[in-house]
């Protein structure tokens, strides 16, 4: 399977977005949304980088997280809000490292993916900083 490691971290921004809507649900923070669709945004921008190296998204990956997401995305309801945080956060550690992997992985789209892993860090600093 090749762009293995892309098809992976796409499947999780999959789960990352259904689960940010359950944290947004649940909170109604405005920047939650915002994070949700940044999220959504990695899923079309690792489509894009997958299409243009002839390959498809893979569902062995997508399946699972959507699970995952979704189950999460259903548990916000629940959680206390501090342990959404706490897991957002968690989440953000591993999204920053998956995309710098990346671009070393592929350096001619290192810019890309490091403008990814910044991303992910605004978020992860976000959370981090919540209370």
């Amino acid at each position: 399977m090749n762009h293995l490691m892309v098809k992976f971290t796409h499947g999780v921004e999959i789960g990352a977005y259904q689960a940010y809507i359950g944290h947004y649900a649940r909170t109604n923070d405005p920047k939650v949304s915002d994070i949700s669709g940044d999220e959504y945004g990695h899923q079309l921008i690792l489509r894009a980088f997958l299409k243009e190296h002839g390959e498809k998204r893979s569902y062995l990956f997508d399946i699972p997280f959507f699970i995952i997401g979704f189950t999460v995305r259903l548990l916000c309801q629940i959680s206390p809000v501090f342990m959404l945080n706490k897991v957002a956060t968690l989440l953000e550690y591993f999204a920053v490292f998956s995309y710098e992997k990346l671009s070393h992985k592929y350096p001619a789209y290192k810019q890309m993916f490091l403008s990814m892993a910044e991303t992910e860090n605004e978020h992860k600093v976000y959370f981090k900083e919540l209370k």
